[in-house]
């Protein structure tokens, strides 16, 4: 921790002592952001938003500030409740960077994101179909997406864990057999944990006990895709 905070604090002055060093700035949203979603560190994700705010305040063009203002604020709403105006603007600034980066698999995953913790969060105040549409649009996001790019594994399994979490059992069951189909050609680690951790949560819950189980052996596919990324990075 100490480290960490140690280089955040490098480049911080670096990025105040030379202000037009993008590869400065991009490399300290980098680490707020790595940061900030691997260790749940809501400060660190509130600090990257005000960075890249400074940043985009410097050079409205910049894109990747864009970028990683939008992914913080939706991080955030994924681990505390927000004001309705943050939640907006949440929205905004994503479909801002997604008209100047619509290829963006991680713009696109997080904005289903959005609409799947607005789902979440509108179950006891909003009418059955409200929710339904919000849930539906989180699907659609990832549909379009997949059409244009089907190789993208993350999509992919972004869409199983949403078909999931709304209760489309077979939906989930098809596109995660797809996910797992497509592992062998995985060498991201850090993707290979998350779909085998999926893997292990579908196999395990409630759900899978009393309406059969998700996947087909799934607890070993699990071992199995975990050995390889260990293999990949011991």
């Amino acid at each position: 921790a100490k480290a960490t905070t140690r280089v955040l604090g490098i480049y911080s002055r670096i990025t105040v002592l030379d202000p037009k060093n993008q590869q400065a700035q991009q490399r300290y949203m980098d680490l707020l952001y790595d940061h900030g979603v691997n260790l749940a560190q809501v400060p660190l994700l509130e600090q990257l938003i005000e960075k890249s705010s400074e940043f985009l305040s410097l050079d409205p063009e910049n894109a990747e500030a864009l970028k990683y203002r939008a992914l913080a604020q939706v991080e955030i709403m994924k681990r505390k409740e927000v004001e309705e105006p943050k939640i907006h603007k949440a929205k905004y600034d994503l479909d801002a960077a997604l008209q100047r980066a619509p290829e963006d698999g991680d713009l696109v995953r997080h904005l289903s994101l959005w609409y799947a913790i607005r789902a979440a969060r509108a179950k006891d105040q909003r009418s059955p179909e409200v929710v339904a549409d919000l849930q539906n649009s989180s699907e659609q996001v990832l549909l379009d997406y997949l059409e244009k790019y089907p190789d993208d594994l993350a999509t992919r399994l972004a869409l199983a864990r949403g078909l999931f979490l709304n209760n489309k059992r077979d939906e989930a069951k098809a596109t995660l057999a797809e996910v797992v189909a497509g592992v062998k050609a995985v060498t991201d680690t850090e993707l290979l944990t998350q779909v085998a951790t999926f893997l292990i949560v579908a196999d395990t819950t409630a759900a899978a006990t009393t309406e059969g189980i998700l996947t087909t052996e799934g607890l070993l596919a699990a071992a199995d895709i975990l050995n390889t990324a260990y293999e990949q990075e011991p």
